[in-house]
């Protein structure tokens, strides 16, 4: 954790926000690879707090191992609710992203662009299918349909075959 964490401090600079977040997430990581669940989930929160000052791809992705970690747990009522956050961070992350048609000249830009959509599409297909398995977990099955054929379009769509 950095420096003064949960001891009042305001956290890390905003420029260090993103390093932080991700050097958290990496060490939370660590932990559940050691079996340290209870730091790893720690970590998850530190990196959390973040979340709004860091891009929305790293919030989502913080959101997602929350759910992951949380699902593990047994906790789903709370993985649920960070699994809608990867969604909402997901989707607004993609909402961002220029029109493709924008590059239709820069053909090196128009590349760049459309691997960052398959990659910010790909992360938004995991996002909707931890969603669906959280609410089927919970017995909320009536969106599950909706959110695993989202998920599935995405991949199809978006993701590389290997």
């Amino acid at each position: 954790s950095w420096p003064g964490a949960g001891g009042g401090s305001p956290g890390p600079s905003p420029e260090l926000a993103p390093c932080v977040n991700l050097s958290l997430s990496n060490l939370a990581a660590l932990h559940q690879r050691q079996g340290d669940k209870d730091a790893a989930l720690d970590c998850l929160h530190e990196a959390e707090a973040l979340c709004q000052a860091v891009p929305l791809a790293d919030a989502a992705a913080t959101h997602l191992s929350l759910c992951a970690l949380l699902s593990q747990l047994g906790r789903h009522a709370e993985a649920q609710v960070h699994a809608e956050q990867a969604v909402s961070f997901g989707e607004a992350d993609i909402m961002q992203l220029p029109p493709l048609r924008q590059r239709a000249g820069d053909t090196v830009g128009a590349a760049a662009a459309a691997v960052s959509l398959r990659d910010k599409a790909s992360a938004l297909a995991v996002a909707y299918n931890n969603l669906a398995v959280q609410r089927e977990f919970l017995g909320q099955t009536s969106e599950c349909l909706t959110l695993y054929e989202k998920a599935v379009i995405l991949a199809e769509g978006h993701m590389d075959a290997d």
